[in-house]
Order: C-alpha cells, then structure tokens, then sequence
C-alpha cells in the first residue's frame, strides 16, 4: 500500500525497525522532533509514527502527540512505547492517538497495525505540483543523460520564474556538470540526510544553478573518484515527495534505474516517461523489453526517443518503429559529433539548435512544460527532426 510515513524519533533501533515493516512503495522521513514548518509540512504523511521512550517521559509525549494532531488533524497517529505503562497508554489515547505499539515489538507486528491505519483513514491529498518527467535508458550511456539534461534546461527556459530541478541518478558519475558548466558538491545523498530542513529557501541555497536557464541540478553521484552511492527507495522517495511539492518541474534521468519499480512507482501519480534507443540492436531489444515491462507493471506507455546519429543507416528511425511495434517516435536527428560539442563545451542544444530545441517542446507540451505546438508545426514536426523520411515519402 502506497504511503507517506513520518516518523518521530532519536532511537536509531526505532528507525530500523519501522524500515523494515514498510511496503516496497511506501516512503518514510525519520525527524528528532515534530515540526509543522518545512519538510514536515510539504511531506504531507499519510500516517504519524511517534516514539515515546524512557528518557522522554509521559508528559513529552502527550505533547508530541497533541503537536501533531494539530498539524495534521485527520492523519491517524501511532504511538510506540511500553505497553505495560497503563499511564502512557491512556496519555496516549487522551492525546488522540489511533493506535499504541510496542516498542519492543518487530516489523511484522507494526507492519499490520499500519496497514489497519492506513486502510481506515483517507489518506492525505498529494502535495504534487511539480510536473514530473522520467528518462529512462534501456542500455544507459551518454544519449540519455544528453537527452535528460537538454529536457531539463528547456523546460527551465520556460519557466524563469519558478524552480526546475533535474535530477541525474547516472552512475558511475554524472556529466550534468560538465554539460551545464557547473560543478556541484551538493548531491541525493545530502538531500535525503537533510530533508527534514529542505524548504525553497534552502533548496536555492544548497543547489547550483545554470544561469542561462535557471535550471538546479541534483546528481546522485556527481564527481569521480568517491564511492558509488547506494539509493534507498523509501529515503529517494520521501525526499521525491518533498521536492514535488516545491518544485514547479522536476525531470529524473532514471538511468542505471530504468527498471527500478519502486522507484518509478514514487514519481506516480502523472508522471510522463521517455524511453531513450539508438540504432543499435542491442539499444533497440532494451528498448522493446523495458516496455513491456512498463506496461506490465501497470506504469503506462513511454514516449520512445529515437537518436538517429548515422544518417543512411538501418535501421532508420522508421525500422525501429516497427520492431518496437509504435505508431511514433521522437526521431532527434542529431550527430555525435553536436552532442560532444555541445557537451564538452557547456553549450546545451536545448538552448542554441532550434531544431533539437522545437523537438524538445514537444515532449514538453502534454506536460503543461512549453506551449501547445501549432497544427502547422505538428505536421511539419517529423520532417524538421527527420528530412530523410521526409524526401523519401516524397
């Protein structure tokens, strides 16, 4: 069952222990103490874990909980404490808490009291205003993160007033800054350590902006030579849910983690994905399969962008689309020879070639990302992105 835990404790044991009762695609955010403002506030938890031990006191946690009845009135609020303190078992009823647990009790026991709770109450509205869009790679490599990272600076372009943040979960490092000019030192990692303190303010403060877009950028692992991260889904997806409420549009370069369900799953709801292929075999059976897959898994249909960079060889865009059994593809007929240029020298083509440009918007316009393309520039869209196919139809 999808859901948005917030849990209040300093006990790391505690922690462990609501870690692992949690379900594949529910999110937790672990705070000392309970505070309203911030992240407490954006995170929007569909339940309310409270720890209530020795050194606080009964009187302590009355209080925690009256807090956090008055933040999130109709969130249901479970307490964990000593069972056999009749005194901290009324406190905790007379605060309004839902249910009482044992603080000595495992994941399997807790894991069935929040699935009570979490089926009796209605759950919280999502806090989603961000716009979400997901790359995905069926053999990750330089198209997607070009691609991913081009998608981010147009829809930043777009919007100059409010935060668009991209998100490059690349591995073994990201060439986000280096394609962008910037170096960051701020990555997923810290976001999730400290995302009990993550407002707009301090987002603006922490991340490094592209200034001819004003697009803020958050990698995963952003410089070489450190150890490869490992991404917790319930912390990436806590975190995910934050960002969506301050953010106005967040594009994630999935990467390594095109096939991480629950990963994907915490981008939903209206997520809209772009599945990157090349002309290779290889790049083109991935392709194929991580859509079934997608669709299997109940996550929607990809848009497939195809990166046709050997113009008169097959298979040609128009190839690709009948092995993957599509109706349409975005053809972004761009060479190598532009995308390392535009890469090693800072230059997005998001921002200087009009054609890749135009292409970019219209991924971006069924997202509310760029302007709605005009009936006359839809059907000359596929001969500006592919004058091959245009002058052999002709």
């Amino acid at each position: 069952m999808s859901a948005r835990l917030l849990l209040v404790t300093s006990d790391p044991a505690i922690a462990n222990t609501v870690r692992a009762a949690l379900d594949v695609t529910q999110s937790l955010i672990t705070l000392d103490r309970l505070t309203m403002a911030g992240a407490g506030e954006a995170y929007q938890p569909s339940a309310i874990l409270i720890d209530s031990d020795v050194r606080g006191g009964v009187h302590t946690t009355f209080e925690k909980i009256e807090a956090a009845k008055r933040g999130f009135p109709t969130t249901p609020v479970i307490v964990l404490g000593n069972e056999m303190s009749a005194q901290l078992v009324l406190v905790a009823l007379r605060a309004g808490a839902d249910e009482f647990v044992d603080r000595e009790a495992g994941a399997d026991q807790l894991r069935i009291v929040l699935r009570g709770c979490l089926t009796k109450a209605k759950d919280s509205p999502h806090p989603s205003r961000a716009k979400v869009a997901g790359v995905l790679a069926g053999l990750p490599g330089d198209l997607d993160q070009d691609f991913a990272r081009n998608l981010a600076v147009r829809a930043a372009k777009h919007a100059p007033g409010e935060m668009t943040l991209y998100i490059d979960l690349a591995l073994p490092v990201s060439q986000a800054g280096i394609g962008l000019g910037l170096q960051p030192g701020f990555c997923v990692g810290d976001a999730i350590r400290e995302v009990a303190r993550i407002d707009r303010a301090w987002l603006e403060s922490a991340l490094v902006r592209h200034e001819e877009s004003g697009l803020y950028l958050l990698p995963l692992a952003p410089a070489s030579g450190s150890d490869i991260p490992v991404l917790d889904s319930a912390s990436f997806g806590a975190l995910l849910q934050v960002l969506r409420a301050l953010c106005h549009a967040i594009i994630v370069g999935y990467g390594p983690f095109s096939q991480e369900r629950t990963l994907l799953e915490m981008a939903q709801p209206n997520a809209r994905w772009f599945l990157c292929c090349d002309q290779r075999f290889a790049s083109i059976r991935r392709s194929g399969e991580i859509r079934q897959w997608l669709s299997a898994n109940g996550l929607g249909a990809p848009e497939i962008v195809v990166h046709a960079l050997a113009p008169g060889l097959t298979p040609d865009p128009s190839d690709i689309r009948r092995a993957l059994d599509v109706q349409d593809t975005i053809d972004l007929d761009v060479s190598w020879d532009a995308l390392a240029e535009s890469l090693n020298g800072a230059k997005p083509l998001a921002l200087s070639d009009a054609r890749y440009a135009r292409g970019l918007d219209a991924c971006l316009a069924p997202l509310g990302l760029a302007p709605q393309p005009q009936a006359d520039f839809l059907a000359q869209l596929r001969s500006w992105l592919n004058p091959r196919a245009a002058a052999g139809s002709a």
